[in-house]
C-alpha cells in the first residue's frame, strides 16, 4: 500500500485495494468460516492489522473495525441479517461503517445512553444523537443503506 500518501491527497478510497485485502482474507478475519470468513482470534487478527499498518494506517483500522462489525452482526443479528452481511464482508464485497458516539459519551461505547425500541419490525432510537458527517452510509432514524461495491 505505497500509494496512502497519493490517495490520501487525492481525497480517495482505494476500493480495488479493499477487494484484493477480501480476497486474502484480510477484511474477514474474525468472520466464522461458515460465512466464508477465517474464525481468526483476535491475537491473529491484531498483528495482521499491524502488518496492514505499516503501509497504511486507515487500511489497518478497517481490518480491526471488520472485525467489530462481523462481531456484532454474528452476536446480535437475525440469520437473515447474518447471510445478507458477513460473507460480502469477508470477502471485502462491501464495506460496513459504524457509528457510536452521542452527547456526554463521545465513541465511549460503555457510556452510551440512547436506546432503541421495538416498533412493527424496526427499531426507533429515542434518544438525541450527533450527527455523524462524510459516512460512507446513510443513516435515518428508520433504515440503514449500505453501499456495496461494484
Amino acid at each position: 500500500m505505497p500509494n496512502y500518501t497519493k490517495w490520501d491527497h487525492e481525497k480517495r478510497s482505494p476500493y480495488e485495494t479493499w477487494k484484493k485485502m477480501g480476497k486474502s482474507g484480510l477484511t474477514g478475519l474474525r468472520v466464522q468460516e461458515k460465512y466464508s470468513g477465517s474464525s481468526a482470534d483476535c491475537v491473529t487478527t491484531g498483528i495482521a492489522a499491524l502488518e496492514v499498518g505499516k503501509g497504511d494506517f486507515n487500511a489497518a483500522y478497517a481490518v480491526m473495525l471488520n472485525g467489530l462489525i462481523s462481531e456484532i452482526i454474528e452476536g446480535h443479528s437475525s440469520d437473515e441479517i447474518k447471510e445478507k452481511w458477513l460473507m460480502p464482508l469477508a470477502k471485502g464485497d462491501c464495506l460496513l461503517g459504524i457509528a457510536i458516539t452521542e452527547p456526554n459519551a463521545g465513541s465511549d461505547a460503555a457510556n452510551l445512553k440512547t436506546k432503541a425500541e421495538k416498533e412493527g419490525n424496526a427499531y426507533i432510537c429515542k434518544d438525541v444523537r450527533l450527527v455523524i458527517r462524510d459516512s460512507i452510509f446513510l443513516f435515518d432514524r428508520r433504515w440503514i443503506n449500505m453501499y456495496h461495491l461494484s
